[in-house]
């Protein structure tokens, strides 16, 4: 089976130069003098290996041109050649490159024409071998980024806290919750999304849990949870898209969940009710605040 690494030159030098030297070198000629440059120690290299044996390698340049791609005999025909430039282009596009460019052996045109690779200019010579330069735009690589949300499960005599809101033109019942806010704690963004969806002034006594969420649309949530009590007289002035409070038994919770369609966001509702009455916990000075400067 081959492996696939990124590396650099000092890390894998002789593997690298193995491979270069046999199919570059020794199998089309060219000059060593040609092929040793500068650019190997500023470069990111790949380095493909087949049971442990280099078998194949490649360079990404620090503007994205990709070159030095080479796969020795054995490993030819394989998929191993459109392995290695597949990764290279992502190694590019995680750089932060819109395009790439290469060099490409007339001869393998074809090969990097599938790819998405189209030539530009004239064909000219490079060490005796007819080239041509081709060029391909790289699909931006999109930065993961969570969304960060706070919830309060909140108890008085055995019923829960909810809030009715409308999720595009629907009902739903969920915990008061919300996504935290620049320069916002998440203890201030709890007592926060508390009073702007309830009314009520919340006391956070306990941290409930972390809940991570990746939904099929490709978005993952960070749920953190807290236990707590809401104290004084609820204000009347509420969010725009909460239509009411609600305090419900847990069986009327669990009864919203198994209606046709859910009455409830999502099935974090139940997962966090399931936790508050198993007990589990963490205590408050768990979350640290980290304000230095660096």
């Amino acid at each position: 089976m081959f492996t696939l690494e990124l590396c650099r030159w000092d890390d894998n030098e002789a593997d690298l130069r193995a491979v270069r030297t046999m199919v570059f070198i020794e199998e089309q000629a060219i000059p060593e003098h040609e092929e040793w440059d500068e650019m190997d120690a500023v470069s990111v290299h790949l380095i493909a290996r087949l049971d442990g044996r280099a078998v194949g390698t490649g360079r990404l340049l620090p503007d994205g041109r990709i070159g030095r791609m080479a796969v020795l005999k054995e490993a030819r025909r394989t998929g191993l050649g459109s392995a290695i430039l597949q990764r290279l282009m992502a190694a590019a596009s995680s750089a932060g490159h819109a395009e790439s460019v290469l060099n490409a052996q007339v001869a393998v045109m074809p090969f990097y024409a599938a790819h998405g690779f189209q030539p530009e200019g004239e064909v000219f010579d490079e060490c005796d071998i007819p080239h041509q330069r081709m060029r391909a735009q790289l699909q931006t690589a999109k930065a993961f980024v969570p969304h960060l949300t706070v919830a309060a499960v909140i108890e008085q005599e055995g019923r829960y806290l909810l809030v009715e809101e409308l999720v595009h033109g629907r009902p739903v019942l969920n915990q008061p919750a919300g996504h935290v806010e620049a320069h916002e704690t998440l203890v201030d963004a709890v007592v926060r999304e508390v009073l702007e969806e309830t009314g009520y002034r919340f006391v956070p006594e306990a941290i409930l849990g972390l809940y991570e969420w990746p939904r099929p649309d490709g978005e993952t949530y960070l749920r953190v949870a807290f236990r707590g009590r809401v104290i004084g007289t609820p204000r009347a002035e509420l969010d725009p898209d909460i239509l009411r409070t609600l305090w419900l038994d847990a069986a009327a919770i669990a009864s919203a969940g198994a209606a046709t369609p859910s009455r409830l966001r999502s099935g974090l509702v139940l997962q966090c009710l399931a936790d508050y009455e198993a007990g589990r916990s963490l205590p408050l000075d768990t979350l640290r605040t980290w304000r230095g400067r660096t």
